[in-house]
């Protein structure tokens, strides 16, 4: 059995983070070890409060971790702060490992999940990743850009390619109606992922779900395109199961998107 590393907040309501990541660990049969970088206090309406953990107890988790298993992927979500990100680049950089960075930044509520000055911590991350996957509004505030400006978007992804040798996949970009697309730039092509769009306000913790499923499919031995794939339609049908649950935007149903 594989192991994953996920480095994440742990989300009280069960939908986001460390949480949804240990469901899709096991939904594509991997072993999920986790460290855990701040406790939120949040159910499917929204994120209460947020206690980030000191950045030598994460360093311990690490350690840990890597002194007993053999990891096979690392997936990195909520950071929150620069010091916890320079932690985790600290114990990241001279591992030879397949690395998914999912830069959380804001969540599906609105809630801000990145401190203001902690965007410039994550330069040295990003040089480490296999790949690096925003959605749409988080490309947009990584790339300083607007929404609408869409050449200079696809410009900027390209560049950022080519500044931190990883790969850049920007869900649900381009926008349609009918299908959820997302785009992965390389330093040597662009290729589009897409499935139906589901109508369900149940999609909390889907981008987490998303990229821990990419590092499994990497952990699993799978290109990259391969991993993307079997992930997009891991998502799909865990958003066509979802146990609709809470009165706000609940989870999606991981079992259920076993493939």
């Amino acid at each position: 059995m594989k192991v994953i590393l996920s480095i994440a907040g742990s989300d009280s309501g069960g939908c986001a983070g460390i949480q949804a990541d240990i469901k899709t660990a096991e939904a594509f049969g991997c072993f999920s070890t986790t460290c855990i970088t701040v406790l939120t206090a949040q159910n499917t309406t929204g994120v209460k409060n947020i206690y980030p953990i000191n950045p030598e107890f994460i360093k311990n988790q690490l350690e840990a971790i890597f002194d007993d298993y053999e990891v096979s992927a690392i997936k990195t979500g909520m950071l929150f702060d620069k010091d916890i990100i320079q932690t985790v680049t600290s114990v990241l950089e001279n591992k030879n490992i397949p690395l998914v960075v999912d830069p959380v930044c804001i969540s599906r509520s609105g809630d801000k999940l990145l401190k203001d000055d902690a965007i410039e911590a994550y330069d040295k991350l990003f040089d480490l990743a296999s790949i690096v996957t925003p959605n749409f509004y988080e490309a947009c505030y990584l790339l300083n850009l607007t929404q609408n400006d869409i050449s200079s978007i696809i410009t900027q992804a390209n560049q950022f390619v080519t500044k931190h040798k990883s790969a850049f996949l920007i869900k649900q970009f381009p926008k349609t109606a009918d299908n959820t697309i997302d785009t992965l730039f390389t330093d040597k092509y662009v290729e589009e992922f897409g499935s139906p769009t589901v109508d369900t306000k149940h999609t909390n913790g889907t981008g987490c779900s998303y990229s821990t499923a990419i590092a499994c499919g990497l952990a699993r031995g799978r290109t990259l395109e391969k991993s993307i794939s079997e992930a997009k339609d891991f998502i799909y049908h865990a958003l066509l199961n979802s146990p609709a649950l809470g009165h706000g935007n609940g989870a999606i149903g991981h079992k259920k998107g076993i493939l």
